[in-house]
């Protein structure tokens, strides 16, 4: 009897290329999202409820890759889906009219969304390094958003960057408290 179960053997798994509905079948749950969200975009804009843009597709790009990295919790996608998602807002924001000036004035907004996915990514990876380029690039852009609507003046900007060796010397002085 135990010649005969040690004879049997188990199926060999195929060693061929998997087929095209196959490879399919495997791809993350995001580009089927993606698929998704691009087909009703394309479909309200072929019915005509809203004109074709463009800022759409890198939200819809963002959103799914983002989900896609919250689902696996690789978080490896959290930085650029976070990215894409607010770089196509304010592509739209600036299509739309929502904000004024265009984004050529309104520039800052991009270090902004850098500086909060950069957060976000530390955030989700449970890590602090990106914290701080995520600070410093939101910072940045705030403070030149702010002097892009006058809601502070360039010369209270152009002091502050004069004490631009403040920040080396704080820097210095984290790195020495952390060693300890």
């Amino acid at each position: 009897m135990s010649n005969e179960s040690s004879s049997e053997t188990k199926p060999q798994p195929s060693k061929e290329k998997p087929g095209a509905f196959e490879r399919i079948r495997r791809r993350p749950l995001g580009f089927a999202i993606a698929l998704i969200a691009l087909g009703f975009i394309f479909l309200i804009e072929e019915i005509g409820l809203i004109d074709f843009s463009w800022p759409l597709i890198l939200m819809v790009i963002g959103a799914a890759v983002l989900t896609e990295s919250l689902i696996n919790r690789s978080h490896s996608g959290v930085f650029p889906g976070s990215f894409l998602f607010m770089l196509g807002f304010i592509f739209l924001a600036d299509q739309m009219w929502w904000i004024h000036g265009g984004v050529g004035d309104n520039w800052p907004l991009i270090l902004i969304a850098l500086g909060i996915s950069f957060s976000l990514s530390a955030y989700a990876e449970k890590i602090k390094g990106p914290l701080i380029p995520g600070g410093i690039l939101f910072g940045i852009g705030l403070i030149f958003l702010l002097a892009e609507y006058r809601l502070i003046e360039w010369g209270i900007v152009g002091n502050m960057l004069r004490f631009w060796p403040v920040i080396l010397i704080g820097f210095g002085v984290y790195l020495i408290v952390k060693r300890r």
